[in-house]
């Protein structure tokens, strides 16, 4: 054993505490933009915890508020997502079909699938809050986290 080098351990997966742990309480608010750069009007997410993953994109989490009467036009994204509610109510528009969005319900959109989002008005004024998991996942204020669809061309 006299003169053998030392091996180091292979390689593997890492935690991150800076991204991989985040307090939504403590995150800042961010608008969401469409593919042009317009913001999204009544639209702010905050960002949760992220990682990449085996192939080099990222998994993450975010926490979306839509205010009272807001709505996410017509679009997709390039990798299937969750949304769970978690407060306010909204309409989730998957062609002519829509669903309600309450508390406690969750939703899978696959990639490239085209839906809108609505946030019902409300007597207390409460925002469709909803935490939005997605593969690949793109941040919060980005370009390319959803791209809006023409209604007759979905």
């Amino acid at each position: 054993m006299d003169n053998q080098p030392v091996q180091s351990p292979p390689a593997g997966p890492t935690f991150d505490l800076a991204t991989h742990v985040r307090n939504f309480a403590t995150s800042v608010s961010l608008g969401l933009v469409d593919e042009k750069g317009v913001p999204v009007a009544g639209v702010h997410g905050r960002e949760g915890a992220r990682g990449a993953i085996t192939g080099g994109a990222n998994f993450g989490a975010d926490l979306i508020e839509m205010a009272p009467g807001g709505t996410f036009e017509l679009h997709v994204h390039e990798g299937a997502h969750i949304l769970y509610v978690v407060g306010g109510k909204g309409i989730l528009t998957v062609g002519d079909a829509k669903y309600q969005l309450v508390p406690e319900t969750s939703v899978f959109v696959p990639a490239e699938l085209p839906h809108a989002v609505s946030a019902l008005e409300s007597h207390d004024g409460q925002p469709l809050t909803f935490l939005a998991v997605g593969y690949p996942h793109q941040p919060v204020d980005s370009r390319r986290r959803m791209h809006t669809v023409e209604p007759g061309l979905a």
